[in-house]
């Protein structure tokens, strides 16, 4: 590629990162009101069986979709995978924005997964009236920009205001549990925590190393998604009937 091309191939680059990645959150977002709705009708076993023809018919679809590419490079699998650990232990910016997102998307799965009980319990609310509360606060993502020193020390201010954002949407959701437009609200506040501080981190991963996207990606993601996976809903949140001699 010459080098009057590049600019517009990176625009390119950065405007399908975000469009895969605004609807990666999406898909996340909506899986709420989706779950719920599935349960309501054909009861709560019934969306496991939903997604797995869901993933087959996306499987199929990328399938007959995506073009064909041969890669630039010779590696080997194992050899990619050893960049990948190289890229986490030498760059401490892609550490700190990893584990800045998984420590986010933990807080923001806890949030979502204890709130279902506080509607259900505390508010009476049915399944289908649970999938309405979770459409608040739908996904509005921009794709990574260019990096400039002007645009780091925004997104330093950036990323510490989505941090106080999802802080007082736990402080509200703890403390005015009773009220449901203020559950509504820390929700609202929690989602736009997690897409602020997402998009701020991908801009700078993304600017590191423009020809190895997809392994900071892959470090990137695997520690968001490790994070959400760490975080349990407290004991006081557990299903009716979990009692001491539930498994």
């Amino acid at each position: 590629m010459s080098a009057g091309g590049q600019p517009g191939a990176a625009a390119v680059a950065r405007k399908a990162v975000g469009q895969v990645t605004s609807g990666l959150l999406l898909g996340i977002m909506l899986a709420r009101s989706a779950s719920s709705f599935t349960a309501a009708v054909w009861g709560w076993r019934s969306i496991y069986a939903v997604s797995a023809v869901v993933m087959l018919l996306t499987s199929l679809a990328l399938y007959r979709m995506l073009p064909v590419r041969q890669p630039s490079h010779s590696a080997g699998y194992r050899a990619l995978l050893g960049s990948v650990l190289r890229l986490a232990r030498t760059e401490r910016l892609l550490r700190q924005r990893a584990l800045a997102q998984a420590c986010m998307f933990g807080a923001f799965t806890a949030f979502w997964t204890a709130i279902s009980y506080e509607l259900t319990g505390r508010h009476h609310l049915s399944q289908t009236s649970v999938a309405v509360f979770a459409l608040v606060g739908p996904p509005e993502q921009r794709p990574p920009g260019r990096r400039t020193a002007r645009g780091r020390r925004s997104r330093r201010g950036g990323t510490a205001g989505a941090a106080v954002l999802g802080l007082l949407s736990m402080v509200l959701a703890g403390l005015a549990a009773a009220n449901l437009y203020a559950l509504a609200l820390a929700a609202v506040l929690m989602d736009f925590a997690v897409q602020s501080n997402g998009v701020l981190s991908q801009r700078d991963i993304y600017a590191l190393h423009p020809d190895a996207r997809a392994r900071l990606n892959s470090v990137y993601m695997t520690s968001v998604f490790l994070g959400a996976r760490r975080r349990r809903p407290p004991a006081r949140c557990s299903p009716p009937g979990a009692g001491a001699g539930s498994p």
